[in-house]
Protein backbone atom coordinates (compact mmCIF):
# COMPACT_ATOMS: atom_id res chain seq x y z
CA UNK A 1 0.00 0.00 0.00
CA UNK A 2 1.48 3.43 -0.91
CA UNK A 3 2.63 5.41 2.14
CA UNK A 4 0.32 8.47 1.57
CA UNK A 5 -2.72 6.19 1.24
CA UNK A 6 -1.69 4.24 4.37
CA UNK A 7 -1.33 7.51 6.30
CA UNK A 8 -4.81 8.61 5.23
CA UNK A 9 -6.23 5.23 6.24
CA UNK A 10 -4.66 5.50 9.70
CA UNK A 11 -6.08 8.99 10.11
CA UNK A 12 -9.48 7.82 8.99
CA UNK A 13 -9.47 4.97 11.50
CA UNK A 14 -8.40 7.38 14.25
CA UNK A 15 -11.22 9.74 13.38
CA UNK A 16 -13.72 6.86 13.39
CA UNK A 17 -12.54 5.78 16.83
CA UNK A 18 -12.87 9.34 18.07
CA UNK A 19 -16.46 9.66 16.89
CA UNK A 20 -17.29 6.33 18.50
CA UNK A 21 -15.86 7.58 21.78
CA UNK A 22 -16.48 6.02 25.15
CA UNK A 23 -19.99 5.90 26.52
CA UNK A 24 -20.89 6.32 30.18
CA UNK A 25 -23.44 5.16 32.70
CA UNK A 26 -26.32 7.25 34.06
CA UNK A 27 -28.71 5.74 36.57
CA UNK A 28 -32.29 5.86 35.30
CA UNK A 29 -31.73 7.70 32.00
CA UNK A 30 -29.71 7.48 28.75
CA UNK A 31 -26.07 8.57 28.82
CA UNK A 32 -25.83 11.94 27.04
CA UNK A 33 -22.05 12.36 26.92
CA UNK A 34 -19.12 10.51 25.44
CA UNK A 35 -15.40 11.04 25.85
CA UNK A 36 -13.21 11.53 22.79
CA UNK A 37 -10.03 9.51 22.49
CA UNK A 38 -6.74 10.98 23.71
CA UNK A 39 -5.84 13.66 26.23
CA UNK A 40 -3.52 16.63 26.69
CA UNK A 41 -1.23 17.33 29.64
CA UNK A 42 0.75 20.21 31.11
CA UNK A 43 2.97 20.88 34.11
CA UNK A 44 6.40 19.85 35.40
CA UNK A 45 5.22 16.56 37.01
CA UNK A 46 4.17 15.16 33.60
CA UNK A 47 6.61 12.38 32.66
CA UNK A 48 4.85 11.05 29.57
CA UNK A 49 1.51 9.82 28.28
CA UNK A 50 -0.06 7.12 26.18
CA UNK A 51 -3.24 5.09 25.72
CA UNK A 52 -2.84 3.53 29.19
CA UNK A 53 -2.65 6.89 30.96
CA UNK A 54 -0.43 9.78 31.98
CA UNK A 55 2.80 9.08 33.90
CA UNK A 56 3.36 11.46 36.83
CA UNK A 57 6.70 11.95 38.58
CA UNK A 58 6.55 13.06 42.18
CA UNK A 59 7.28 16.75 42.90
CA UNK A 60 6.20 17.86 46.35
CA UNK A 61 3.08 20.05 46.01
CA UNK A 62 3.60 19.99 42.24
CA UNK A 63 0.63 21.09 40.13
CA UNK A 64 -0.37 19.89 36.67
CA UNK A 65 -3.39 19.49 34.41
CA UNK A 66 -4.95 16.90 32.14
CA UNK A 67 -7.29 17.96 29.34
CA UNK A 68 -10.05 15.85 27.81
CA UNK A 69 -12.88 16.39 25.32
CA UNK A 70 -16.52 15.46 25.91
CA UNK A 71 -19.22 15.37 23.23
CA UNK A 72 -23.00 15.58 23.53
CA UNK A 73 -24.24 12.58 21.56
CA UNK A 74 -27.94 13.33 22.04
CA UNK A 75 -30.34 15.61 20.17
CA UNK A 76 -30.94 17.76 23.28
CA UNK A 77 -28.84 20.49 24.85
CA UNK A 78 -27.03 19.33 27.99
CA UNK A 79 -25.65 21.67 30.67
CA UNK A 80 -22.47 20.30 32.26
CA UNK A 81 -22.03 21.59 35.81
CA UNK A 82 -18.85 19.83 36.95
CA UNK A 83 -16.39 17.05 36.08
CA UNK A 84 -14.46 15.27 38.83
CA UNK A 85 -12.11 12.32 39.23
CA UNK A 86 -12.74 10.68 42.63
CA UNK A 87 -9.27 9.86 43.95
CA UNK A 88 -8.92 6.97 46.43
CA UNK A 89 -8.20 7.76 50.11
CA UNK A 90 -4.53 8.53 50.84
CA UNK A 91 -3.72 8.96 47.15
CA UNK A 92 -0.57 10.91 46.28
CA UNK A 93 -2.69 13.25 44.16
CA UNK A 94 -5.77 15.42 44.67
CA UNK A 95 -7.94 17.14 42.09
CA UNK A 96 -8.05 20.82 43.00
CA UNK A 97 -9.94 22.42 40.12
CA UNK A 98 -11.96 22.04 36.91
CA UNK A 99 -12.33 24.38 33.94
CA UNK A 100 -14.98 24.01 31.22
CA UNK A 101 -15.20 25.78 27.88
CA UNK A 102 -16.75 25.17 24.44
CA UNK A 103 -14.51 23.48 21.94
CA UNK A 104 -14.55 23.05 18.19
CA UNK A 105 -12.41 20.46 16.38
CA UNK A 106 -9.75 22.12 14.19
CA UNK A 107 -10.03 21.84 10.43
CA UNK A 108 -8.46 18.73 8.93
CA UNK A 109 -5.61 19.10 6.40
CA UNK A 110 -6.61 18.90 2.77
CA UNK A 111 -6.40 15.63 0.84
CA UNK A 112 -6.93 13.42 3.89
CA UNK A 113 -9.79 11.04 4.62
CA UNK A 114 -10.05 12.17 8.24
CA UNK A 115 -8.03 13.43 11.15
CA UNK A 116 -8.29 13.21 14.93
CA UNK A 117 -8.69 16.63 16.59
CA UNK A 118 -5.91 17.89 18.86
CA UNK A 119 -6.45 19.01 22.43
CA UNK A 120 -4.79 22.44 22.70
CA UNK A 121 -6.91 24.41 25.17
CA UNK A 122 -4.96 24.00 28.45
CA UNK A 123 -4.29 27.13 30.47
CA UNK A 124 -1.03 27.15 32.37
CA UNK A 125 -2.58 28.19 35.70
CA UNK A 126 -3.31 24.86 37.37
CA UNK A 127 -4.91 26.28 40.51
CA UNK A 128 -8.07 25.89 42.57
CA UNK A 129 -10.83 26.90 40.18
CA UNK A 130 -14.51 26.01 40.20
CA UNK A 131 -16.22 25.58 36.82
CA UNK A 132 -19.06 27.69 35.48
CA UNK A 133 -21.95 25.57 34.07
CA UNK A 134 -21.54 25.15 30.33
CA UNK A 135 -24.33 24.33 27.85
CA UNK A 136 -23.40 21.83 25.15
CA UNK A 137 -25.68 21.67 22.11
CA UNK A 138 -26.54 18.49 20.21
CA UNK A 139 -23.40 17.03 18.66
CA UNK A 140 -21.22 19.77 20.14
CA UNK A 141 -17.96 19.42 22.07
CA UNK A 142 -16.82 20.51 25.52
CA UNK A 143 -13.21 21.02 26.65
CA UNK A 144 -12.47 19.92 30.23
CA UNK A 145 -9.30 20.86 32.11
CA UNK A 146 -8.70 18.86 35.28
CA UNK A 147 -6.20 20.47 37.68
CA UNK A 148 -4.26 18.38 40.21
CA UNK A 149 -1.80 18.84 43.06
CA UNK A 150 0.62 16.25 44.45
CA UNK A 151 0.93 15.57 48.16
CA UNK A 152 3.59 16.75 50.58
CA UNK A 153 6.61 14.61 51.44
CA UNK A 154 5.50 13.92 55.01
CA UNK A 155 2.48 11.89 53.81
CA UNK A 156 4.46 9.80 51.31
CA UNK A 157 5.15 6.85 53.69
CA UNK A 158 1.40 6.30 54.16
CA UNK A 159 0.22 7.29 50.68
CA UNK A 160 -0.85 5.09 47.77
CA UNK A 161 -0.12 5.39 44.06
CA UNK A 162 -3.72 4.42 43.23
CA UNK A 163 -5.70 7.01 41.27
CA UNK A 164 -9.23 7.50 39.95
CA UNK A 165 -10.61 4.95 37.49
CA UNK A 166 -13.55 6.98 36.20
CA UNK A 167 -14.79 10.47 35.44
CA UNK A 168 -17.90 11.70 37.24
CA UNK A 169 -19.84 14.27 35.21
CA UNK A 170 -22.58 16.31 36.85
CA UNK A 171 -25.12 17.64 34.33
CA UNK A 172 -28.75 18.59 33.77
CA UNK A 173 -31.24 19.00 30.93
CA UNK A 174 -32.56 22.58 30.69
CA UNK A 175 -33.51 23.58 34.26
CA UNK A 176 -34.07 20.00 35.38
CA UNK A 177 -32.54 18.17 38.30
CA UNK A 178 -28.84 17.43 38.51
CA UNK A 179 -27.77 14.01 37.26
CA UNK A 180 -24.49 12.14 37.33
CA UNK A 181 -22.80 10.17 34.57
CA UNK A 182 -19.77 7.94 35.00
CA UNK A 183 -17.30 7.71 32.12
CA UNK A 184 -14.27 5.42 31.71
CA UNK A 185 -11.19 7.53 32.33
CA UNK A 186 -9.13 6.08 29.47
CA UNK A 187 -5.94 7.95 28.57
CA UNK A 188 -6.63 10.52 31.32
CA UNK A 189 -5.78 7.98 34.04
CA UNK A 190 -2.91 9.12 36.29
CA UNK A 191 -0.05 6.63 36.67
CA UNK A 192 1.61 7.78 39.88
CA UNK A 193 5.02 6.88 41.23
CA UNK A 194 6.53 7.30 44.67
CA UNK A 195 9.73 9.31 45.21
CA UNK A 196 12.71 7.22 44.16
CA UNK A 197 15.58 9.68 44.56
CA UNK A 198 16.21 13.01 46.27
CA UNK A 199 12.67 14.38 45.78
CA UNK A 200 11.98 14.43 49.52
CA UNK A 201 15.54 14.90 50.74
CA UNK A 202 15.99 18.27 52.51
CA UNK A 203 18.27 20.31 50.24
CA UNK A 204 19.41 23.93 50.27
CA UNK A 205 19.01 26.13 47.19
CA UNK A 206 22.01 27.41 45.28
CA UNK A 207 21.84 30.85 43.65
CA UNK A 208 23.67 30.68 40.32
CA UNK A 209 23.58 33.13 37.43
CA UNK A 210 24.94 33.49 33.89
CA UNK A 211 25.98 36.62 32.01
CA UNK A 212 27.27 37.03 28.44
CA UNK A 213 26.22 34.97 25.44
CA UNK A 214 23.87 33.17 27.84
CA UNK A 215 22.24 35.30 30.53
CA UNK A 216 19.81 34.57 33.33
CA UNK A 217 17.03 36.94 34.36
CA UNK A 218 17.20 38.73 37.73
CA UNK A 219 15.48 36.71 40.42
CA UNK A 220 15.34 33.54 38.32
CA UNK A 221 14.72 30.28 40.14
CA UNK A 222 15.38 26.60 39.62
CA UNK A 223 13.23 24.22 37.60
CA UNK A 224 10.58 22.61 39.85
CA UNK A 225 11.31 18.96 40.50
CA UNK A 226 14.92 19.21 39.39
CA UNK A 227 17.38 17.05 41.26
CA UNK A 228 20.71 18.55 42.26
CA UNK A 229 22.17 20.91 44.87
CA UNK A 230 23.82 17.75 46.14
CA UNK A 231 27.44 16.80 46.81
CA UNK A 232 29.18 13.44 46.82
CA UNK A 233 32.62 12.33 47.91
CA UNK A 234 34.67 10.96 45.02
CA UNK A 235 36.70 7.78 45.20
CA UNK A 236 39.90 9.88 45.30
CA UNK A 237 38.74 11.87 48.33
CA UNK A 238 37.53 14.91 46.42
CA UNK A 239 34.11 16.52 46.22
CA UNK A 240 31.59 16.65 43.35
CA UNK A 241 28.84 19.30 43.39
CA UNK A 242 25.82 19.16 41.06
CA UNK A 243 23.36 22.06 40.90
CA UNK A 244 19.65 22.01 40.26
CA UNK A 245 18.68 22.92 36.70
CA UNK A 246 17.71 26.51 35.89
CA UNK A 247 16.65 28.43 32.77
CA UNK A 248 18.37 31.33 31.06
CA UNK A 249 16.41 34.13 29.39
CA UNK A 250 16.06 32.18 26.12
CA UNK A 251 14.58 29.12 27.87
CA UNK A 252 17.70 26.92 27.75
CA UNK A 253 18.07 24.66 30.79
CA UNK A 254 21.46 24.75 32.54
CA UNK A 255 23.29 22.82 35.23
CA UNK A 256 26.60 23.64 36.94
CA UNK A 257 29.03 20.96 38.12
CA UNK A 258 32.00 21.67 40.37
CA UNK A 259 34.65 19.11 41.18
CA UNK A 260 37.17 19.76 43.94
CA UNK A 261 40.33 17.61 44.12
CA UNK A 262 40.07 17.51 47.91
CA UNK A 263 37.80 18.75 50.70
CA UNK A 264 39.52 21.47 52.75
CA UNK A 265 39.81 20.78 56.47
CA UNK A 266 38.80 24.35 57.36
CA UNK A 267 36.76 27.20 55.90
CA UNK A 268 36.64 29.74 54.40
CA UNK A 269 39.28 28.79 51.89
CA UNK A 270 39.92 29.23 48.17
CA UNK A 271 40.21 25.93 46.35
CA UNK A 272 42.85 25.68 43.63
CA UNK A 273 42.55 23.42 40.58
CA UNK A 274 38.76 23.27 40.81
CA UNK A 275 37.02 21.88 37.73
CA UNK A 276 33.85 23.85 36.87
CA UNK A 277 31.56 22.81 34.03
CA UNK A 278 28.35 24.33 32.63
CA UNK A 279 25.97 22.09 30.68
CA UNK A 280 23.20 23.61 28.55
CA UNK A 281 20.21 21.90 26.98
CA UNK A 282 21.08 22.41 23.31
CA UNK A 283 23.37 21.00 20.65
CA UNK A 284 23.67 17.94 18.44
CA UNK A 285 23.13 15.44 21.26
CA UNK A 286 20.68 17.54 23.28
CA UNK A 287 23.30 18.82 25.78
CA UNK A 288 26.47 20.89 25.36
CA UNK A 289 29.13 21.07 28.08
CA UNK A 290 31.54 24.00 28.53
CA UNK A 291 34.72 23.70 30.59
CA UNK A 292 35.56 26.67 32.79
CA UNK A 293 38.76 28.70 32.50
CA UNK A 294 40.13 30.89 35.26
CA UNK A 295 37.72 29.31 37.74
CA UNK A 296 37.71 30.34 41.36
CA UNK A 297 35.83 28.31 43.96
CA UNK A 298 35.58 29.23 47.64
CA UNK A 299 34.31 27.05 50.46
CA UNK A 300 32.58 29.18 53.11
CA UNK A 301 30.91 26.60 55.32
CA UNK A 302 31.20 22.88 55.83
CA UNK A 303 29.50 20.49 58.23
CA UNK A 304 28.99 16.75 58.14
CA UNK A 305 25.73 17.14 56.22
CA UNK A 306 25.94 20.38 54.21
CA UNK A 307 28.45 22.55 52.39
CA UNK A 308 28.25 26.08 50.99
CA UNK A 309 30.52 28.33 49.00
CA UNK A 310 30.85 30.67 46.04
CA UNK A 311 32.39 30.42 42.59
CA UNK A 312 33.04 32.22 39.33
CA UNK A 313 34.12 30.70 36.02
CA UNK A 314 34.55 31.86 32.41
CA UNK A 315 33.35 29.67 29.53
CA UNK A 316 33.96 30.16 25.81
CA UNK A 317 34.13 28.53 22.42
CA UNK A 318 34.55 29.96 18.92
CA UNK A 319 31.25 31.83 18.98
CA UNK A 320 30.23 32.27 22.62
CA UNK A 321 31.63 33.79 25.78
CA UNK A 322 29.86 33.83 29.15
CA UNK A 323 30.48 33.74 32.88
CA UNK A 324 28.82 31.65 35.58
CA UNK A 325 28.85 32.86 39.16
CA UNK A 326 27.00 32.63 42.44
CA UNK A 327 26.55 30.77 45.70
CA UNK A 328 26.58 26.97 45.66
CA UNK A 329 25.00 24.97 48.47
CA UNK A 330 24.54 21.24 48.80
CA UNK A 331 23.48 18.30 50.92
CA UNK A 332 26.00 15.49 51.21
CA UNK A 333 24.96 12.17 49.65
CA UNK A 334 26.56 8.75 50.22
CA UNK A 335 30.09 8.31 48.91
CA UNK A 336 30.42 7.97 45.14
CA UNK A 337 31.98 4.65 44.20
CA UNK A 338 32.78 5.33 40.56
Amino acid sequence: MPLPLMRCLVLALAATALVAGCGGRVVGSPSPLMMAGGSSEGGYPIAGSGPSGTAIRFIEHGRFAVGIILRNKTGTTVTVVDVRTPEPPLSLVEQVGTRLEPWKPPACPKNTLGCPPGVTFLRMSFGDVRPSPMSVGPGKWLAVQLNYQLASCHVVPLATTASARELQVTFRYSQGRLQHQELPIGAAKLRLSTPAGVECLPRPHSHIGLVGSFTTSPGHGTIPGSDGDTCTRTSSGGLAFRSRQFFDRSGIAWRIRIRLPRVPASSPVDVVRADVRATGGFGLHGWTTFHGAGSRVTLHHATRGTLAGSFTAIFSDRRRLFRAYGEWRCTMLPRHRA
